[in-house]
């Protein structure tokens, strides 16, 4: 089994990020990853690995208040929690095999919530 890694799940978070704005509460597509992935016996070279996550996200916001914000006490729009509607991940290698994978929804919100 393919191990996601934390570099992964951090790409995949900085293109969500990328694709919301302050008022922006919801993402639908797809993102990909490339990678690499050693080959048997770490002889030869790595094998490009692409990586696609294919999601509907909603996007819960704290309360925007720019007054508070001008004081520096208010919310700015700050993520609170994110819900996935519906997601698919696959991993394959260039000619379309499919490479099982431990990908987790849990740990790409916390990557999210974290940044």
């Amino acid at each position: 089994m393919y191990k996601i890694t934390s570099t992964i799940y951090e790409n995949y978070a900085e293109q969500i990020a990328e694709r919301l704005t302050c008022n922006n509460s919801f993402f639908s597509g797809t993102l990909t990853v490339e990678s690499e992935m050693a080959t048997e016996g770490d002889e030869g070279a790595p094998l490009p690995i692409t990586h696609r996550l294919r999601a509907t996200i909603i996007v819960y916001r704290e309360p925007y208040n720019p007054i508070l914000r001008e004081r520096g006490t208010g919310y700015d729009g700050n993520i609170r929690d994110i819900a996935a509607v519906w997601w698919e991940h696959d991993t394959s290698t260039l000619n379309g095999n499919q490479i099982e994978d431990d990908f987790d929804f849990e740990l790409l919100k916390e990557t999210i919530m974290r940044d």
